[in-house]
Parts: C-alpha cells; structure tokens; sequence
C-alpha cells in the first residue's frame, strides 16, 4: 500500500473503500500500519470508517507495531468499526512497540471485543512491548470475562520488559469464567518482572478451564520450584486436553521432585495426542526424574507427536536416555518423535540428535 499511495492521498483513498462492493463483501482482513510511517490520526480514522462498513468480516487482522500516531480519537473510532462487526469470529491485534506513547491505547481497544457475542478466537501479540505494564493491561486482560462464547485465545508477553506477576494476576481473573474454552496458548518468555509465584494464577485458572483441550505455556529463564507443585496438580482439571506444550526452559531450580509431579499429572490425559516438554538447561534433573517422565509418557498410549527437549543436561547418562526411548518404543501411536538429548552425552553418539519415528 505504501508503495501505491502517496501520503496526501491516504485518507481519501481509505475513505473510498466503502464504495468498493468487492471489499465490502470481504471476509477476510489483513492490514499492518507499521509502514505507514506519515500516517496522521485522521487518515486512521477514515480507514476505520471504511472498516465499519466491511460487514461479511468475519477475521481481522491488525498490526500496529512501530507506529505512534494512534491518539484517543482515532482509537475509539477504531475500536468501534471493529465493535459493529457482527459477524466477527477471529480477531488477532498486533501491539505496539516501545515508540508507542498512548498510555491509554490498551483501554481503548479492549473495546473492539468486549461483550462480542460472536466472537471465538482472539490474539492479543504485545511483542516486546514497553508498554504493555500491568497498569496498562489490567482492564483489558479483565474484559476478557465478557467474552462467553471464545473458544480459543493466544496471548504473547515474551519478552516484554514491563509485565509482572499482577499482570497473569489479571488475566488468570479474565479467563476463569470462559467456560467454552478449547484451546489457550500464553508466551511469557524472558519477561524478566515474572516469577514462579503466577503460576498460582495460571493454577486456579486451569480448576476452572475443564472444556480445555488445548493448553500451551511458556515461562523460561525464572525460579519456579515454589509453585511449581502447584501448578502441576491444576493441570489435571482439564482432563480431556489433546495438546499439551510446556516451555520451561532455563529454569534452574526444577529437580527430580518437580519432574515428578509433572509426570504424575500426565496420567489424567487419556486422549492426549500431542506433547512437547521443553526442559531444556534444568540442570538439577538427573536420570531419576527422566525415568520418572519416561515412566509415564510410555502409558500414553493415543499420543501421536511427542517432541521433548533435554537439551544441556549434565547429570543424564546414556542409561536415562536408553529408558526413554524404551518407553517411547512401546506407544503404538506414535508417529513422530523429536528428542533433543543432553550435550554431555556427545560421546555416546546420542546427544543434540533428532530421533524420529
């Protein structure tokens, strides 16, 4: 667009979209403002117009990342075309970046979803926002109660600067009552104000998830061990999970006890197809721990994927790994394997390998 526009231009041009029956009748919507580097407010605002007026739409995606000419006005003009969508089903924002200064912007387009009644999938991608405080995002993390009929909804935090553990406070609240939800993916990699203290907030939020079928979580480089049991107990509720993903990758004070409750709440998940456990760098698991996971991974028996990393381990042995692909090889099921071995198993002709099935 940036390429076809010139700057003078851009708001009649969005302002006459809606006279364009070809995209009034579109379904799909796709727009990254982050090119856009003159774009003023009102060019935003026609364009958001134009938007309310497209009423097939039933997907929207929009990326406002490296843009800082969003103020009150053109968000709330925003977020009321997205709010008129009736036909709205999947709505992925993509927020903004460090250069953002609109200290309000979250509020604002917490709007554009809240109380949608047709609404099932939502992504809200904060990537590496400065922004992106607990302050900021409570309200919009809190609405998303209202959203009774979301049946899938992925939340990227990673490496974002600024949330804490108030802020999965706030969306542990937010999610609790979607009793419809299928699928909830959260990424709070490397957000370096967050500790194993929010896994208590995803714990109580996962007792009241039991339509959950789909469950990925990633919290690395952080001391997990206090909660950690915790947590580990709340992932039975969803019993009827297909797909489970955990990334706690870097977290050094995980041992042989944890793994064990980890492996222990694997039992429940008789319909569990797909697995992936990245434990990369928890230096403290030994062989005891592995066999323990071992143990339990070899009676789930309609798992077809598996993909687990082991990967800078120093107190695994060539026996550990043997009792794993043991218990690996008795899951009829199974149709792909990638396992990541220690490095310290290099001379075994093992290590830092893909084995696949």
């Amino acid at each position: 667009f940036d390429l076809l526009v010139q700057r003078a231009e851009r708001a009649e041009f969005a302002g006459n979209l809606l006279k364009l029956k070809r995209l009034n009748n579109m379904k799909d919507l796709s727009m990254s403002f982050k090119l856009w580097k003159g774009l003023q407010s009102h060019e935003i605002t026609a364009l958001s117009q134009s938007i309310h007026r497209m009423v097939r739409l039933s997907k929207v995606y929009l990326d406002f990342s490296q843009n800082s000419n969003f103020d009150q006005t053109c968000l709330r003009s925003l977020a009321s075309s997205l709010k008129s969508l009736k036909k709205l089903q999947k709505l992925h924002l993509y927020f903004f970046s460090s250069h953002f200064t609109n200290r309000d912007c979250f509020d604002v387009l917490s709007k554009s979803f809240e109380n949608s009644p047709t609404l099932s999938h939502l992504i809200l991608d904060f990537g590496k926002s400065a922004q992106a405080t607990s302050a900021q995002t409570k309200n919009l993390l809190l609405s998303l109660r209202t959203l009774t009929n979301l049946s899938k909804l992925d939340i990227n935090f990673s490496s974002c600067p600024s949330p804490d553990n108030l802020t999965l406070q706030s969306l542990a609240q937010g999610v609790t009552n979607l009793t419809n939800l299928s699928s909830l993916k959260l990424n709070f990699s490397e957000c370096p104000r967050i500790n194993g203290e929010s896994l208590m907030f995803i714990a109580n939020a996962l007792k009241k998830l039991t339509a959950l079928k789909v469950f990925e979580f990633s919290l690395t480089k952080q001391p997990l061990k206090s909660t950690f049991l915790s947590f580990t107990e709340a992932l039975i509720y969803p019993a009827h999970l297909s797909k489970l993903m955990l990334n706690f990758s870097h977290s050094k004070d995980l041992g042989d006890k944890e793994i064990k409750a980890l492996a222990g709440s694997l039992h429940k998940f008789e319909n569990l197809e797909y697995l992936e456990l990245n434990l990369s760098f928890c230096l403290k698991i030994t062989d005891k721990g592995l066999h323990e996971l071992a143990s339990h991974i070899g009676k789930l028996q309609s798992l077809k994927m598996l993909n687990l990393n082991l990967f800078g381990y120093n107190k695994i042995t060539p026996g550990g790994c043997a009792f794993l692909r043991s218990q690996i090889a008795r899951l009829e099921s199974l149709k792909q394997t990638n396992l990541n071995f220690p490095i310290t198993l290099s001379s075994s002709g093992s290590t830092r390998s893909q084995l696949r099935q």
